[in-house]
């Protein structure tokens, strides 16, 4: 994750910010979930980390990102 000063000073940083830490993650998971509730069995573990209770100005684009997922794994798990 790039720091926040460097993504202000060059904003096409965000789109791998987002693609590391919420549309690639969601997307796969996305994928496979089907497959999942087919056969009737498989585990997703979602590890939360602080990301998101800590959104401040120095690292908003990850938090919001990571709110972003933590919102995704909340709606594949029903």
């Amino acid at each position: 994750m790039p720091p926040q000063e460097d993504i202000d000073a060059d904003p096409a940083l965000i789109a791998g910010t987002i693609t590391d830490s919420f549309s690639g993650p969601a997307t796969f998971l996305t994928a496979i979930a089907p497959e999942m509730e087919t056969r009737g069995s498989g585990t997703v573990v979602g590890v939360e980390n602080v990301a998101r209770h800590l959104i401040k100005k120095n690292n908003y684009v990850y938090g919001g990102a990571k709110c972003g997922f933590e919102t995704c794994l909340s709606g594949l798990s029903g």
